[in-house]
């Protein structure tokens, strides 16, 4: 119960945009690499494999270290819960810059998401599974809290999904002028 609080709280207190009071220079390799790290090991023990692909550059990012980190791993438990070994077992890490963007994907090989339901992934409190309960899985937060993350710092995120082959999230930011 004091996550589903959490996370209602974080939902209320963060509409809108950051305080550029509370924005840094976050340089994104270093941030993802440490997530690489976190997560290596839980991949081994369920029987995944976590692929990273990060520029060799330093790529810098205008915004709350935090709350990217939390964006990050919500995707990544969820590319480690529906990444099944019999559909693959691979997922993915990835970071590049495409016309003046920041991309950051998170791909698995897991069970996908049917058409039906992606339209409705980042609404609050929608689960794709209505198997799910809260004693058995989560809130129906996680994609949500990943969006307003994403759009308090200026960016977009969209999922691309075929059943029994996986899902990519992208997050979109726009690319610094300058640091």
């Amino acid at each position: 119960m004091s996550v589903l609080i959490g996370n209602l709280l974080f939902l209320a207190r963060n509409e809108g945009r950051l305080d550029s009071k509370e924005l840094e220079a976050i340089e994104l390799v270093g941030l993802l690499n440490s997530l690489v790290d976190e997560y290596t090991k839980q991949a081994k023990t369920e029987g995944l494999h976590l692929v990273s692909d990060l520029p060799s550059e330093p790529v810098y990012f205008q915004g709350e270290p935090e709350l990217l980190q939390q964006a990050l791993r919500n995707l990544l438990d969820n590319a480690f819960r529906y990444t099944v070994t019999a559909s693959g077992n691979q997922v993915y890490l990835r970071l590049f810059t495409r016309s003046r963007h920041i991309i950051i994907q998170v791909a698995d090989e897991g069970m996908g998401i049917p058409a039906q339901d992606l339209p409705h992934i980042f609404e609050r409190f929608y689960r794709v599974d209505k198997a799910r309960s809260r004693q058995t899985g989560n809130f129906g937060l996680g994609l949500s809290i990943v969006q307003q993350i994403v759009e308090v710092h200026g960016g977009r995120i969209k999922a691309h999904s075929v059943e029994q082959e996986g899902t990519t999230f992208e997050m979109e930011f726009p690319l610094p002028s300058k640091f």
